[in-house]
């Protein structure tokens, strides 16, 4: 015999305290899932309030590597770099965190390497290293001026993985164009790290920026004589959408 208070849900289960306690578990539930909602609008009206943006940027490249202890001809001396002009292209998003700082994740072609000059026996050569890479920086961003556009200043890791490389030697009657040379191929370094550190200016939806890339790794993985780096300044002009 079913008791008063005793109620049973059509599968036969039984359910104590009747409707009150349904209902009230009802109500807890709908208040937990409006909570729950409040947190989520309040969270995505909060990203749309930082203005998040995607955009496109493209420029100028000085490149060249540190100095490296080059064969020449007789002896092993020290040679110096000088840069060469290459250029970057690619995608940026600007993902706000608050009214004054932001998280900038790039993806860009990036051409990289030097030039140099030595002598051998009286004869001046020229060499011509070009290394293309992909770029993936990962930098902080803080604008002092907020939303409002202006000064910036970024800062941040670097990833860089290679995709090409060229060396060309050329003499008073020669040229020599290879992708073997005075750094070995296979011991050329496949990837690199390295740090950003640059300033920029954004108007509208146009920005300028200057930046200057330092490689953190010897591009040659064995050979301890050769102990060159990238190092690239960057000029470019970008557009958000």
């Amino acid at each position: 015999m079913k008791k008063p208070h005793e109620l049973y849900s059509p599968t036969g289960l039984k359910v104590r305290g009747g409707f009150l306690t349904a209902i009230k578990k009802q109500n807890m539930f709908r208040k937990k899932g409006l909570l729950t909602m409040a947190v989520l609008l309040g969270f995505g009206g909060t990203l749309k309030a930082q203005q998040s943006s995607v955009g496109i940027k493209a420029g100028l490249n000085l490149s060249k590597v540190s100095t490296f202890t080059s064969n020449n001809g007789s002896t092993e001396t020290n040679a110096t770099t000088d840069y060469k002009p290459g250029f970057h292209a690619g995608i940026y998003a600007d993902l706000g965190i608050s009214s004054i700082l932001s998280f900038q994740p790039e993806l860009q072609y990036s051409q990289k390497g030097y030039r140099s000059t030595y002598s051998v026996l009286g004869n001046v050569r020229e060499i011509s290293a070009r290394y293309s890479y992909l770029d993936i920086p990962l930098l902080a961003k803080i604008k002092p001026q907020g939303t409002q556009g202006g000064f910036n200043l970024f800062a941040g890791p670097t990833v860089s993985f290679l995709l090409t490389q060229k060396y060309t030697e050329t003499g008073k009657d020669f040229t020599v164009t290879s992708e073997d040379r005075e750094i070995n191929k296979d011991n050329f370094r496949k990837s690199d790290v390295g740090v950003v550190l640059g300033a920029g200016y954004d108007f509208g939806v146009f920005n300028l920026n200057a930046a200057y890339n330092f490689g953190l790794q010897k591009l040659d993985k064995y050979n301890n004589d050769v102990k060159a780096r990238n190092q690239t300044m960057q000029v470019s002009i970008g557009a958000k959408f």
